[in-house]
């Protein structure tokens, strides 16, 4: 987006908009607000800003712990941007599951890094999202065997794959099956 900007000379524009971002010291709701009224008529305008602008903010309030102003901006720019930027889409889709995590709606949170997973399978987070959404399975009352599944699948390193084990098998522990917590476990135990 940048380059065609540069391209037709509107990179002041997105340049300005970046440096309001980044110099915003209240909360992400508040500085969207004062956004908004500073740029009044960006949406028209500009859409494609204004749309990464509902990102950008969705990302100042992950980054702020703000979960629920987090998850009405991704929402928003998942909702406008279409096909348009594919390479945030995925992003939004993660951190849209996560804040609904971090808020304890887990059924939901455990459905959407499902749908994540599902269309996103060689995203850098796949693990982070197996996980995340094997915990929101166990909150909620799921299933969390098919998220660890997928984790043991997506482990990026040793120390994850462990961390994938560890947790299948106190599943399956928990669960009183004690012979498939032991094969796994011997499984890494054996190298």
């Amino acid at each position: 987006l940048l380059r065609s900007r540069l391209e037709t000379g509107k990179v002041a524009d997105p340049a300005l908009y970046l440096a309001y971002l980044r110099a915003g010291s209240s909360g992400a709701e508040e500085y969207t607000v004062r956004f908004d009224a500073s740029f009044p008529l960006l949406k028209h305008t500009d859409s494609d800003t204004f749309i990464l602008s509902r990102y950008l903010a969705g990302l100042y309030a992950v980054r702020q712990g703000d979960w629920d102003f987090a998850l009405s901006s991704l929402t928003r720019f998942s909702e406008l941007a279409g096909d348009r930027f594919p390479d945030y889409v995925s992003w939004s889709a993660w951190y849209r599951a996560y804040s609904r995590y971090r808020l304890g709606e887990f059924d939901r949170s455990a459905a959407e890094f499902a749908a994540f997973l599902d269309a996103w399978k060689l995203h850098p987070w796949s693990w982070q999202a197996a996980m995340t959404g094997a915990l929101a399975a166990l909150q909620s009352g799921g299933d969390p065997l098919p998220f660890t599944e997928q984790a043991l699948k997506y482990a990026p390193n040793g120390a994850s794959y462990a961390e994938s084990v560890i947790l299948r098998s106190s599943i399956l522990v928990d669960r009183k099956d004690y012979e498939g917590a032991e094969k796994i476990l011997k499984g890494i135990a054996d190298g």
